[in-house]
């Protein structure tokens, strides 16, 4: 079976070529909402931003460099699509906190619904302990562990060292593994 030539996709992309970017879509649109889906744990919202992340795609490909590989590249929208959409909504979140001082309170049937989906979901301790790391170590962790990647092409991908990759990856697992043993010491 012949890999994939990302690289001659993403230029004719760069010119308009529609057709091009169906096969881009059908190559790599699964990949990608298997990661979203993954970080957000809603289908529906993981669907909106993985065509957000196309469309992306579509207006940047002239921004990729078709030298290096496509796979961190993409990685790197990816990851930088899901912190952006995050701190989108911890805004929101916040202007939710300030109705709630004015007297507004989300309906008792809407909190427990979603406790409900919550409690139902098998990766919400996962999704917890993903909660306390910074932006740029869950990236990597996403990167390294879910997508697969290696060291060298998650630097590639980030524009960073591979000892500064390493450095992100050791502090994410301490965290994680500090938060678990307090966790099981009821700390």
């Amino acid at each position: 079976m012949q890999e994939f030539d990302a690289a001659s996709f993403m230029k004719r992309i760069a010119k308009g070529d529609e057709d091009a970017f169906r096969c881009l879509y059908d190559e790599f649109g699964a990949y990608v909402f298997k990661i979203v889906a993954m970080q957000l744990h809603n289908n529906s919202k993981a669907e909106e931003l993985t065509q957000d992340i196309f469309l992306k795609i579509w207006r940047f490909a002239s921004k990729y460099d078709p030298s290096r590989p496509f796979k961190p590249w993409l990685s790197r929208v990816v990851s930088n699509e899901i912190i952006s959409y995050r701190r989108a909504q911890e805004e929101r979140t916040e202007s939710i906190e300030e109705l709630a001082e004015t007297g507004y309170t989300p309906a008792e049937e809407m909190d427990s619904y979603r406790d409900r989906q919550l409690s139902d979901d098998i990766s919400y301790e996962l999704q917890n302990a993903m909660g306390i790391l910074t932006d740029n170590q869950r990236q990597v962790v996403v990167m390294k562990y879910y997508e697969g990647l290696k060291i060298r092409e998650i630097a590639d991908g980030l524009g960073i060292g591979e000892s500064a990759v390493k450095a992100r990856l050791y502090t994410a697992l301490e965290t994680l593994s500090t938060t678990a043993q307090r966790g099981k010491n009821g700390l």
